[in-house]
């Protein structure tokens, strides 16, 4: 063991106590414990940047060498043009020379404008997809031995792991504070929908007593007043719904009133009531007896919600499509319903993430739930949904247990 064992342990111990989130002043203070143990004028810790192809210097010790690296632009280096670390980076191969100036693939500017001679080179991996070059300079030849040598490539592993910790840390605290606004905002959001129903409640009621008063006593223009207002009231109150119904859902208070469910009873039923002339809705049914297990008003909600998504979706002229098919297969058989719409199909960045609350399509006009919703209640009902690809349109897919 050399007199110079002791201290580069210790160095490697500084290196895995440093602590941190802020992935740049980590791995700068590294550089600061590695340029002292190997008496080097710069230690850089190049990480690869992907969406440029760029090696950036993340980590510098705080020496005048890097100084004059960072006032001479080297501190960010395209892959392309960045010479013997370029290559180290590709080939993940450590790299030592007593002198730089001898090197074929070096950077001038390294030599002649920021003094580099000695140079030691390690790639190392920072988490799984990323990676970087730890670079130990001097501006003396054959500055740097054997030992150096071992020291920088145990360390740089090190430094990948202290680099990965950090990011770690940091995304944590991130997710950590963005779930605690998403629930605030979220718990606000429900706290007002329920003080909203109480107050819209009443308000529709009354609109509903003035509608009929003006039926009755023969007032057409006071009747097309009133069925707007309630028209617009209704729709709040369906908002409301679906707010209250998604706090349900996360408190687990979710409930399903089960009794025997007719589905294709249930479909027509939808089909009747959402049915508009510039936009008819079509049923077909391979097999009628499709009687199931299950809330019957929630499996209304998750149908309107799929047709009537389809209804706005679809162009004028055009027919939504319920097809009804029977299958047998595993414990029970299935029930697999098609709901189809002949417009545009939906955009690949939403595909992934339909199902997820607040994601609204196109111009849709209201809080994107109504999916997020019925997934949530065919899974309850111990079904599946999916968005199926089309070229053209949509379609949604829903498999139901028959028991």
């Amino acid at each position: 063991m050399t007199e110079r064992h002791p201290s580069l342990l210790r160095a490697l111990e500084r290196v895995l106590e440093i602590d941190g989130t802020d992935l740049r002043d980590v791995l700068s203070r590294a550089a600061d414990v590695i340029v002292g143990e190997v008496r080097a004028d710069k230690v850089d810790v190049f990480v690869h940047d992907r969406a440029s192809d760029t090696l950036v210097a993340l980590g510098t010790s705080h020496t005048p060498m890097t100084e004059r690296e960072r006032a001479a632009g080297l501190d960010r280096l395209p892959v392309a043009t960045a010479g013997r670390i370029a290559a180290v980076h590709l080939s993940r191969e450590p790299f030592r020379t007593g002198d730089l100036a001898l090197d074929p693939l070096r950077i001038p500017a390294l030599v002649e404008r920021v003094g580099v001679r000695s140079v030691m080179m390690v790639p190392f991996e920072l988490g799984l997809d990323a990676t970087g070059v730890l670079n130990v300079d001097s501006g003396a030849v054959d500055q740097f031995d054997d030992e150096d040598f071992a020291f920088t490539r145990a360390v740089a592993r090190w430094i990948g792991l202290v680099a990965h910790r950090a990011e770690l840390t940091r995304t944590l605290a991130a997710r950590a504070r963005e779930d605690g606004r998403r629930e605030a905002a979220e718990e606000l959001v429900m706290v007002v929908a329920h003080d909203l129903r109480n107050v819209v409640a009443p308000a529709l009621g009354r609109v509903q007593l003035l509608k009929r008063r003006a039926v009755r006593e023969g007032r057409p223009r006071d009747e097309r007043d009133a069925s707007l207002a309630e028209h617009s009231l209704l729709r709040v109150v369906r908002l409301v719904s679906e707010l209250l119904d998604v706090a349900r859902i996360d408190r687990g208070l979710f409930d399903l009133t089960l009794t025997a469910v007719d589905l294709v009873e249930v479909l027509q039923d939808v089909a009747r009531a959402l049915a508009d002339p510039k936009k008819p809705v079509s049923v077909r049914v391979e097999h009628e007896d499709l009687v199931m297990t299950g809330d019957g008003a929630r499996l209304r909600q998750v149908f309107e919600n799929l047709v009537s998504n389809a209804m706005k979706h679809a162009p004028d002229g055009a027919s939504v499509g319920i097809d009804v098919r029977w299958e047998s297969g595993g414990e029970h058989d299935w029930a697999e319903i098609d709901v189809t719409n002949p417009g545009a199909p939906v955009p690949a960045e939403l595909a992934s993430r339909i199902f997820e609350r607040f994601v609204r399509a196109g111009s849709s006009t209201g809080l994107g739930l109504g999916l997020h919703l019925a997934r949530e209640i065919v899974v309850a009902h111990g079904g599946t949904i999916a968005l199926v690809p089309l070229e053209t349109g949509a379609r949604f897919r829903v498999r139901l247990p028959l028991r």
